[in-house]
């Protein structure tokens, strides 16, 4: 297994394969390659649930292909495997496919010309080839790093993918999908050997019990109120010069849409807010956003320590007059914030984020005086969360002094039953003021 890691090469879990599987089942063949089979588990995997087909796999490995063949011998009677580099094999004696699939090695050094485009993506290399092989209308789905659908070192790609042929559909899988080998985040896709098609569809396999439900809104060009199992995006913004792929792109988009029919408050892109860049103005307000990690926070600039290196942070000069830096700070380290902040960082090693993810992200604007409420209201509960704090520490240091301190318990238990049930409240998060002054004042 070692030897595969070394090569760029993760086994496919069984839960994926059988996804993929599924997937392919609402989809006409007779033909199937895998173009990197490895042990054949994926090839076995779709022909159990098809009668009459034949599967064809080629790997450069003529050890694992002893394991591909005992794999083959219990799941389909026609099949052939074939030890070669797919990329000298001879595309004539190779046949027609009708479908394709794959996992193919995507942690390889590589570089390849086909169809006139250099490639230095295993992944793309084998799309690319793959394609070529399929039948008119003939599909293909593969695994593929999502680095592959954003990243603008793959842009031209993408471009040739969708004016040369069809992308269906992108999918993504769950992260750790191939630890312990790679934390590599992936997707799916599913691309076909025709003009492309008017919409695209994204969807995200989080979880086993959406895989029917995925499977029936792609087969039936259809979607429902749940977005993770999916939704259909116009192509022409799929072709867009530089466009992103990735389902969590799309997936902040219909959010935004939902938002501004669902918030009180006008949904504005954060990007429409700041300016990215270093900015040494005195007068420039500026939101620093983490760089590295999983789950970036933000923070003003003036809070930045003398120690820490302004480089590992992406600076946001504010531009708008209509909105408080404090107010933009704390609502990006929201809920609201994080979950669309925590679902931007890419990478495999060190995950990261770049200023042009940040497009994506949307705020929710109420008015100066708002604003001003809410930030008054995270002040105030800090004030009352050190007190209770100190409050603890105290009691737990002299136990026998619980007649203090147990008035102000009971006074805070009160207020926590009557005041914090925030429906009567025209913001939860933000217009529990009235609650933390009261509270405020007893404490202080």
């Amino acid at each position: 297994m070692n030897s595969r890691k070394l090569s760029g090469e993760y086994y496919m879990p069984e839960s994926i394969s059988g996804f993929v599987a599924e997937l392919a089942n609402c989809l006409p063949f007779k033909r199937v390659l895998d173009p990197a089979c490895g042990n054949a588990g994926l090839l076995a995997s779709v022909a159990s649930r098809k009668r009459d087909i034949k599967v064809v796999g080629i790997d450069s490995n003529q050890n694992i292909l002893s394991q591909a063949e005992d794999t083959l011998k219990n799941a389909v009677s026609r099949f052939q495997l074939i030890n070669a580099d797919f990329f000298s094999a001879s595309e004539d004696k190779l046949g027609a496919f009708d479908l394709a699939v794959c996992n193919p090695p995507f942690g390889l050094k590589f570089d390849k010309e086909i169809e006139g485009l250099r490639l230095r993506s295993a992944a793309a290399a084998f799309i690319l080839k793959s394609l070529r092989l399929l039948q008119p209308e003939g599909y293909l789905i593969f695994v593929v790093p999502e680095g592959l659908l954003f990243d603008g070192a793959y842009r031209k790609f993408r471009e040739h993918l969708t004016e040369q042929y069809s992308l269906e559909a992108v999918i993504s899988l769950p992260p750790g999908t191939f630890m312990p080998f790679t934390s590599i985040k992936t997707s799916l896709i599913i691309a076909r050997k025709s003009k492309q098609t008017d919409r695209v569809f994204f969807a995200e396999y989080a979880e086993e019990q959406a895989l029917k439900a995925i499977v029936s809104n792609f087969r039936k060009r259809i979607s429902n109120k749940n977005l993770s199992q999916g939704f259909w995006i116009y192509s022409d913004i799929i072709g867009q010069a530089g466009a992103i792929w990735t389902y969590s792109h799309f997936r902040s988009q219909k959010d935004v849409e939902i938002k501004k029919k669902s918030s009180k408050f006008p949904v504005r892109f954060f990007s429409e807010l700041v300016s990215f860049g270093r900015n040494d103005a005195e007068a420039a307000e500026t939101i620093l956003i983490q760089r590295v990690g999983t789950q970036p926070k933000a923070i003003l600039k003036s809070e930045l320590s003398e120690t820490s290196n302004r480089q590992n942070y992406i600076e946001c000069v504010l531009r708008d007059e209509g909105v408080l830096p404090q107010y933009l700070k704390l609502y990006l380290n929201s809920e609201q914030g994080r979950s669309q902040l925590s679902s931007l960082p890419s990478g495999s090693v060190m995950p990261s984020l770049r200023a042009k993810d940040l497009e994506s992200v949307y705020i929710e604007v109420p008015d100066l005086s708002s604003q001003s409420q809410i930030v008054a209201t995270s002040q105030k509960l800090l004030e009352v969360s050190t007190t209770l704090q100190l409050a603890a520490q105290r009691f737990y240091s002299h136990l026998f002094e619980y007649a203090e301190l147990l008035p102000m318990v009971e006074r805070f238990k009160k207020a926590d039953e009557k005041d914090l049930s925030f429906e009567k409240l025209i913001w939860p998060r933000g217009k529990s003021a009235i609650m933390t002054q009261s509270i405020g004042k007893e404490f202080t």
